[in-house]
């Protein structure tokens, strides 16, 4: 089908950017057992040691937290339910912070606009470098047309791409 279309989307630096706010209301809705040992760890800024000095990490999950990527899940939750509501799409799966939709290139362009206005208050941003659109047949016509941003790699299935970002 000419107008099918799969796109692969990536988070930039997902697990240090996600917001904070939305990972403990998440926590308190979804796991209600955890939410006070996930408040006390995430609940006000960690003092990180930096050489002789420190910073103040007031996003994202500490590395090495055995629950960071459920906490992870649990802030992209909503945004999958919305792709879910507002798209007709055959198939979304994800693995933490990468993901893959297939179905209609409009279809699509609409989960991907849905990604962009409602990722980022969750502290989710594409990361347009590893974020690309693959087309069965040669469509590239779609990024022409506006249907997807011009900065978004797009290929034909099966070929090579060189891409610089």
């Amino acid at each position: 089908d000419g107008s099918l279309a799969m796109l692969t989307v990536d988070f930039s630096n997902a697990f240090n950017m996600v917001d904070r706010s939305a990972l403990l209301q998440e926590v308190r809705v979804r796991c209600p057992s955890i939410s006070l040992r996930v408040e006390f760890l995430y609940g006000h800024a960690a003092r990180l040691y930096l050489g002789d000095g420190h910073i103040m990490a007031t996003a994202g999950v500490q590395q090495g937290d055995p629950l960071g990527p459920l906490l992870f899940a649990l802030v992209l939750h909503p945004l999958i339910h919305k792709i879910r509501d507002n798209c007709n799409i055959l198939l979304h799966a994800w693995y933490l912070d990468d993901g893959t939709i297939i179905w209609d290139s409009e279809e699509v362009a609409k989960s991907l606009d849905t990604i962009r206005a409602t990722g980022p208050g969750l502290g989710l941003h594409l990361n347009i470098c590893k974020t690309e659109i693959f087309w069965p047949s040669c469509d590239e016509s779609k990024l022409r047309e506006g249907l997807f941003p011009p900065t978004l790699g797009g290929r034909c299935l099966g070929e090579i791409a060189q891409r610089c970002c």
